[in-house]
């Protein structure tokens, strides 16, 4: 498969959307069919970095394949949500991936990181700079919504200036940890 084509985000998408962004030590870019291997091996089938999140580890280079194909897929329409593949500068090798879903006036943010760049502030860096634009771009509120047991996420969204908000029963199904629904914590930052 083949790189797709950017489409040109909306001016109001533009100070939160734009494809490339940097931070003081991460650049995000889509997502590439050509980072799947990396994506693979440093985070999509590790069943702890996936621990906490909504989707299972990948079980091959397939499904691994078929999610890069969505999410770039994602830059070419009016989709609600963009995918960023983060890197660290100067190096080529993806070490997580962060999304930025927009629903009217706020906007949510989900994000995994390999295991091999936790504790170094990659993610706080990245989360703190999202926000940023997308509050001076006009949004009310960026959130994220966390499992109570997932500390790292919790203290990135902590470090990030979000707020906790409070507790949604059974809300969401984690299914490394198993099919029942969760609570899941929510957080929030506003303008």
């Amino acid at each position: 498969m083949h790189d797709l084509v950017v489409r040109e985000p909306s001016p109001r998408e533009r100070r939160l959307f734009s494809p490339y962004l940097e931070t003081a030590r991460c650049v995000l870019e889509p997502p590439r069919m050509s980072d799947a291997h990396a994506v693979l091996a440093g985070w999509a089938r590790d069943e702890e970095a996936t621990r906490y999140l909504l989707w299972s580890p990948h079980t091959g280079m397939d499904v691994t394949l078929l999610v890069l194909a969505q999410m770039a897929h994602a830059w070419t329409e009016e989709a609600p949500s963009r995918p960023w593949v983060i890197r660290v500068r100067g190096d080529h090798k993806p070490i997580g991936m962060i999304a930025a879903e927009v629903e009217q006036h706020r906007v949510q943010l989900g994000y995994v990181l390999a295991r091999s760049a936790w504790g170094q502030g990659y993610m706080t860096e990245i989360v703190s700079e999202l926000t940023t634009r997308a509050l001076e771009a006009g949004f009310a509120r960026v959130e994220g919504l966390v499992h109570p047991e997932n500390r790292g996420s919790l203290r990135v969204l902590e470090k990030a200036g979000f707020a906790l908000e409070g507790r949604l029963r059974r809300y969401h199904v984690f299914p490394t940890l198993g099919s029942e629904p969760c609570d899941t914590l929510i957080l929030s930052r506003c303008a």
